[in-house]
This record gives structure tokens, C-alpha cells and sequence, in this order.
């Protein structure tokens, strides 16, 4: 089903092909549900040395009793859901000289894709929500 009041709410308005062009460009970032990451798909995915920095980092925490081992063991074999409300804040609290914030939030990016925001649109879609507002039907 066409939702012809939320491509209308949305029109940024102008000319029919400016106006379709710029809602065909706006993207949003969702999460990928179960999204499991290791030292390796992190080190594919954001570079060897942010991975590694990261497996060091893990591991001194470990040591010092301020993570569970578990955390290190799933990094190394079955992953860890980079989606999970509770990795991220884990990750964020390892920030330090050698883990900069801009690793952690690059991995847990891994977490993520870009889709387009309207999914599906055509150009007639547009143009049949203006008449559509324009007669007052949404």
C-alpha cells in the first residue's frame, strides 16, 4: 500500500523532478538485528589495526578484572552483537590513549546499514500525492 500522505508530508516542493531526486537521496541508518562481529569480520570491516587495538585493550581489561573473560573468548570465535543494547556502552567504557572513541564508534557501525528513507518511491507516487493534497484527499 502507497502512503500517499507521507510522501506528501515529506515533498520538499519545487519542480516534480528536483523534489523526487531529493527524497530518492535521503537514506537512514538502521540496525542489522544480530549482527555478529569477531576480531576478524572487525578487523575485514574497519581495519587490522583497530582490531587489534581492540583485542589488546579486551584482553587488559580482562587481566584487571574490569570485563567478563567471556567478552574476549566471543570476540575470538562466535562474535558479538554489535547491535545489543548493552555492547555498545562495553565498548565506549575501553576508550582510552590506544582505543580511540572513533574506533569503538567505527565497530559499532559495523552494526549498521544505510537504506533509502523512501523505499520504493516513484516519480508518479509524487505526483499523485500533490493532486491527492491538492483535492484534499490526505
Amino acid at each position: 500500500m502507497i502512503d500517499y500522505k507521507l510522501i506528501a508530508d515529506n515533498d520538499p516542493g519545487g519542480d516534480l523532478e528536483t523534489a523526487f531526486a531529493q527524497m530518492q537521496a535521503e537514506t537512514v541508518t538502521v540496525p542489522v538485528p544480530g549482527k555478529r562481529q569477531t576480531y576478524l569480520s572487525i578487523a575485514d570491516e574497519v581495519g587490522f589495526t583497530e582490531a587489534a587495538t581492540l583485542s589488546a585493550t579486551i584482553a587488559a581489561a580482562v587481566q584487571a578484572g574490569q570485563l567478563p573473560r567471556w567478552v574476549d573468548i566471543a570476540l575470538e570465535g562466535p562474535g558479538i552483537d554489535v547491535t545489543n543494547a548493552q555492547v555498545g556502552p562495553i565498548l565506549t567504557s575501553l576508550v582510552n590513549a590506544s582505543l580511540t572513541s572513533e574506533m569503538v564508534n567505527s565497530i559499532i557501525a559495523t552494526g549498521t546499514e544505510t537504506q533509502p528513507k523512501y523505499a520504493g518511491l516513484r516519480i508518479g507516487y509524487l505526483a499523485d500525492a500533490r493532486r491527492k493534497r491538492e483535492r484534499g484527499e490526505i
